[in-house]
């Protein structure tokens, strides 16, 4: 930066009444100018340090409030992480099971518990086809709604908590037709409940994963359906 006016002046009045020394007055012009130059450097310097020191001390609350406090969309994505592990299938997720299976039946079961309780207002079902078809098979499906639903849901838990008693018929028929039911209700959706029919009633068992009913055999109207259900290979 180049000396102001005032400043030549006040250099070439320095010594006044004496000879004038041109080398002296050049040399304190060009000290005064260095002087001012370290000033200015020195502000400079303490601005760019408090910037610094402020941009260290942002990251470091800012990277302490992240750990405390997560942002909502981070919140919210736990959250709804928590809510699907808590969550069971709905209509929208539930679905056949791959192969059909019955689950064990004995005297330790709650024979008396609902296979399917009546707060459910949708039953998925699952065709299989016979027992000769193996399970190398993609099951079909449909679903019954409103009085089709409660009247088999009805049927199934109304059906006996014990096995029949007298003469009842043994013999297998090659067409039988392996079913599995699956109740939805608004938030949730039911264990399988899977049997096989086309044999005579007497000999038809229900299995749940807690209850088992015996000599089962759904409403007349709702057989069609049942048996047009045919699995592909």
């Amino acid at each position: 930066m180049s000396p102001s006016e005032d400043d030549l002046r006040a250099a070439l009045r320095h010594g006044e009444g004496a000879t004038l020394d041109p080398d002296a007055a050049v040399a304190a012009a060009r000290a005064h100018v260095a002087h001012r130059r370290m000033r200015l450097a020195a502000v400079s310097g303490t601005a760019v340090v408090v910037l610094a020191v402020g941009a260290t001390v942002g990251v470091v609350l800012g990277t302490g409030g992240s750990d405390s406090h997560p942002t909502s969309a981070a919140a919210g994505g736990a959250a709804a992480r928590t809510a699907q592990g808590g969550s069971r299938p709905s209509a929208d997720t539930a679905g056949c099971p791959k192969t059909f299976t019955t689950a064990a039946h004995g005297a330790a079961l709650h024979t008396s518990a609902a296979l399917i309780p009546a707060s459910a207002s949708t039953v998925l079902v699952c065709a299989y086809g016979s027992t000769g078809s193996g399970n190398a098979v993609t099951p079909a499906t449909t679903q019954l709604t409103g009085s089709d639903a409660q009247r088999l849901i009805a049927s199934l838990n109304a059906a006996a908590t014990s096995p029949p008693r007298g003469v009842c018929p043994m013999y297998r028929v090659a067409d039988d037709h392996r079913l599995t039911f699956i109740g939805i209700t608004a938030n949730s959706a039911t264990d399988p409940v899977s049997t096989t029919l086309g044999n005579p009633s007497c000999t038809v068992v229900v299995t749940s994963s807690a209850s088992t009913r015996y000599a089962w055999s759904p409403p007349e109207d709702l057989k069609l359906t049942l048996f047009a259900l045919h699995p592909t290979r």
